[in-house]
This record gives C-alpha cells, sequence and structure tokens, in this order.
C-alpha cells in the first residue's frame, strides 16, 4: 500500500512562519542596532529624545510586511490552505520566504543606517530628515520584496 504525503499544508504554514518570524527577525535586529546608537545620544543631549525614539522606530516596519503576507496566505487570499496540494504549498512557502528574508535583511541594514544617522543627528539636529531619507532608500528593499510576495500570492489565485 503506497500513501502519497501532501506537503502542501505544511509548506504554506512553513512559508507563514518565514513571512512572519524573519520580518519579526528584521525588525527587532534593526530597532535593537538603532536603540543602542539613541539611547547613548539620549544619554547625551536628553532634548533629542523625541528625534531619537523616531529613528530607532523606522525598523519597526519591517514586521508589518511579513504580517500582511502571512494574514494574506491565512485569512485574506485562499481562505483555508489545508488542501492545498504540495505545489500550492510550495509556491506559498516561497512567498513567504521572500518578504522574509527581504524584511530580515531590510530590517538589520536599517538599523545600522539609523545607528549612524543619530551620530549625526547628535551634532546637528537639523540632519533628522536627511537621516529619515537615507534609512527610507533601505526601506524601499522591504517594500520591493513585499510587492514580489504578493504578485506571488495574487498569481497563484488567478
Amino acid at each position: 500500500m503506497d500513501s502519497v504525503i501532501n506537503w502542501g499544508p505544511a509548506l504554506a504554514f512553513a512559508g507563514v512562519a518565514f513571512a512572519g518570524a524573519l520580518g519579526a527577525a528584521g525588525s527587532s535586529f534593526g530597532c535593537g542596532k538603532a536603540g543602542e546608537a539613541c539611547a547613548s545620544v539620549s544619554g547625551e543631549k536628553p532634548e533629542l529624545f523625541v528625534k531619537m525614539l523616531i529613528l530607532q522606530a523606522l525598523p519597526g516596519s519591517q514586521v508589518i510586511y511579513g504580517f500582511v503576507i502571512a494574514a494574506l496566505i491565512l485569512f485574506g487570499t485562499f481562505g483555508d490552505v489545508s488542501g492545498f496540494t504540495t505545489g500550492e504549498g510550495a509556491q506559498v512557502f516561497f512567498a513567504g520566504l521572500t518578504i522574509g528574508l527581504a524584511a530580515l535583511a531590510s530590517g538589520m541594514f536599517q538599523g545600522r543606517v539609523i545607528a549612524a544617522g543619530a551620530q549625526a543627528v547628535a551634532k546637528d539636529a537639523n540632519q533628522l530628515v536627511n537621516v529619515i531619507v537615507f534609512a527610507a532608500v533601505v526601506e524601499t528593499f522591504a517594500i520591493f520584496g513585499f510587492l514580489i510576495s504578493f504578485l506571488m500570492i495574487q498569481g497563484m489565485s488567478a
């Protein structure tokens, strides 16, 4: 008696896990790295606390992209992944992995940009907008990863 294992649901849930967990990891690493630098600046110049808090929060957006893709997989586009074939599960897995990796890298590097930028704001508070623009450039790669994952998911449901 041959039994065929359907890996579809497991792969789909793995895609959800990668989208959410790697997005959260990217935000955690980025906010942590930025927070170290921002806390140091705030310790030296307490009047810059609000500006530092804004900078530290910026890498937190990567988790949102991963969460949205995970929610689309689970609730939005398909409704129920439990009946996925192995091929469908693999497609969703790679959609989740795409945003997960993009969000992880973007969050980590955005935190590094902000850590350097916090020092610039410490020297000249008028540099805040420039630092936000530098951080936004790194953010665009998470947005592209999100769009690619979204298109992958939409391509399945067409």
